[in-house]
């Protein structure tokens, strides 16, 4: 039976495993603490910094090169439709050189 005696024995006995051991969790603990309040305040610098210095500067430069954003915008689409149409017809040519496809479509367009 345990007794104890028998606690107290084991607990003198391994009196500095335990110690080192709560040492080590509590400096992890304290570690992890500390960062996390630092990570935390240098992005509330971070945040507050960008709002009241960045932001309405890289606002005043997009609103100037509105003009210039808009048509890199229009040309971008209007790419993408012209090379997705390409494709499109390209892929089209190769089905209709294949009877199989010429059957299904016009079974699809004419019954």
């Amino acid at each position: 039976m345990f007794t104890p005696e028998d606690a107290e024995k084991m607990m003198s006995e391994s009196r500095e495993e335990i110690k080192a051991g709560i040492i080590k969790k509590v400096s992890e603990k304290l570690e992890w603490s500390v960062e996390h309040a630092i990570q935390d305040e240098v992005s509330k610098i971070v945040k507050e910094f960008v709002e009241n210095e960045i932001a309405e500067e890289l606002k005043k430069q997009l609103t100037a090169e509105r003009a210039t954003i808009i048509s890199a915008a229009v040309h971008c689409a209007e790419t993408i439709s012209k090379e997705l149409g390409e494709a499109m017809i390209e892929e089209a040519r190769k089905k209709l050189k294949d009877s199989y496809h010429v059957r299904s479509i016009v079974k699809e367009i004419w019954g």
